[in-house]
């Protein structure tokens, strides 16, 4: 049924031995009626196409699995099929695609898809497939994970826990369209990565958990559209990496804020970071930077409107884009390299936890009390305005309104 042919890794389009098992018993099924199975063996040497290690329903039972031991063999996963892994796969399966409305689900154990188009997804047009991981780990050393096929179709890799492992080349969005959507665990990424490689659209939304690279991620190449939302969720570097993001259609700052972990790493952004226009109130959650080494932001369209927040190491920016009413936060052991020339306007600034009064701010300001928060090799400064937050400007008005009309009761009296 499956020709044993290499081929390649994708999200929003998955291909594997695994998928081969479960497309024997989905294939077996009419079309018009879906099945519903779980992989449950844990124990050593279970075998994953053995139909004992199931249990399931819908369709015929019992559900039989053949035996393929190479790892280029393909499985579909198809007919709107649920599958659940909750139990570690002994052996490395090949191509696993996840298609026609289908949906697999992995709560626990271990996969490793290893060869070809190791992770992808979509097929028809109108149709919507889905790989959700909420624990265990997921292993992708073959080439893509991402939306492959119809130009309607798409694919979605959900991370609410466990491990995903990339260690080839990816495309998110390959034709179809593609979202990696990472909410909680851990995304590693160790190989080139492209957002939308040809004329789909892909998606990564980083709410939450890790997602941590030794490599650039890239937008578009071609005539896609690539997108990355920053909503609380962590990019890390393992690696130094020059140029981190870039080439994205738009790189969407939402209310829980871009959060960049250089973790020791030298790391630049010539990407643009804008305020997502969504965010709620007008006002975005602005950006966290930690760990230790630089982050350099060298876009010059930057337009978050949040709070900058340095929580480690040096957060250097190349040009005055910061909000007027945004705060900075500067910690203790930490640096900001102002490498523009001028000043930028803040709301206020905080040195170690201290709030400063207004005033101008830099390296050298002040017979240089404040050098162990900025560099010397940037000319810019803060300017910490005199103009209290609307919050506080409505306090003084209700405690002017009170004192007026004590003033008057007591002409009165």
């Amino acid at each position: 049924m499956f020709s044993k042919v290499n081929t390649i890794r994708r999200i929003g389009c998955v291909v594997a031995p695994l998928a081969a098992a479960v497309f024997a018993a989905a294939a077996a099924i009419p079309a018009t009626q879906a099945v519903t199975i779980t992989y449950t063996s844990v124990s050593a040497g279970g075998d994953w196409q053995t139909s004992t290690t199931w249990t399931g329903s819908g369709g015929t039972s019992p559900y039989t699995y053949p035996g393929y031991s190479e790892a280029d063999d393909t499985a579909d996963i198809t007919n709107g099929a649920t599958v659940t892994l909750n139990g570690s796969v002994p052996n490395d399966i090949g191509n696993l695609q996840i298609a026609g409305a289908s949906t697999f689900d992995q709560t626990g154990g271990s996969l490793t898809v290893a060869s070809g188009y190791a992770l992808y997804g979509g097929g028809a047009a109108a149709t919507s497939a889905f790989y959700t991981i909420s624990g265990g780990t997921l292993n992708l050393p073959g080439y893509y994970f991402g939306g492959s096929g119809a130009a309607t179709s798409t694919f979605t890799l959900d991370v609410t826990g466990g491990t995903v492992n990339s260690s080839h080349y990816t495309y998110v969005a390959e034709g179809g369209d593609g979202t990696l959507t990472v909410n909680s665990g851990t995304f590693n990424n160790t190989a080139g990565f492209q957002v939308a490689h040809s004329t789909g659209t892909g998606t990564i939304n980083l709410n939450g958990g890790m997602f941590e690279t030794t490599q650039p991620i890239t937008g578009s190449a071609l005539t896609g559209s690539s997108y990355i939302n920053f909503n609380g969720g962590t990019l890390q570097a393992t690696a130094n990496i020059s140029s981190l993001l870039s080439s994205f259609t738009q790189a969407n700052v939402q209310a829980g804020g871009a959060v960049f972990n250089t973790n020791g790493f030298d790391v630049g952004v010539s990407q643009n970071l804008l305020s997502d226009p969504t965010s709620s109130g007008g006002t975005d959650g602005g950006l966290i930077k930690d760990g230790t080494g630089t982050l350099t932001l060298s876009g010059t369209g930057n337009t978050y409107n949040g709070n900058t927040t340095v929580n480690g190491g040096t957060l250097e920016i190349n040009s005055n884009f910061l909000a007027r009413t945004s705060t900075v936060s500067i910690a203790a052991n930490a640096v900001m390299d102002l490498n523009y020339s001028g000043t930028d306007i803040v709301q206020s600034l905080y040195l170690d936890g201290v709030l400063q009064n207004p005033g101008t701010y830099g390296y050298g300001q002040d017979g240089g009390i404040y050098n162990s928060f900025f560099t010397k090799t940037g000319t810019g400064t803060l300017t910490v305005s005199s103009i209290p937050e609307p919050a506080t400007l409505g306090l003084m008005a209700i405690g002017g309104l009170g004192i007026l009309l004590a003033g008057k009761r007591r002409r009165r009296v």
